[in-house]
């Protein structure tokens, strides 16, 4: 989780309660920018009847 930024406070700590490690991990989570993303390409196949990767040239 690249790029994530955190507060002092924000660390993890082994006996920290769901609930706490649940809104820290939500507030690291709001401040992160999606700097890459990918996209997969399929296509149905109808003699296999299953979906197959198409490659991108």
């Amino acid at each position: 989780m690249n790029g994530i930024t955190r507060a002092p406070w924000g660390e993890s700590f082994k006996f920290d309660r769901f609930d706490v490690r649940y809104l820290k991990a939500k507030d690291s989570a709001g401040k992160f920018a999606i700097v890459q993303f990918g996209i997969c390409l399929f296509r149905y196949d109808h003699h296999r009847h299953s979906f197959t990767g198409v490659p991108l040239e």
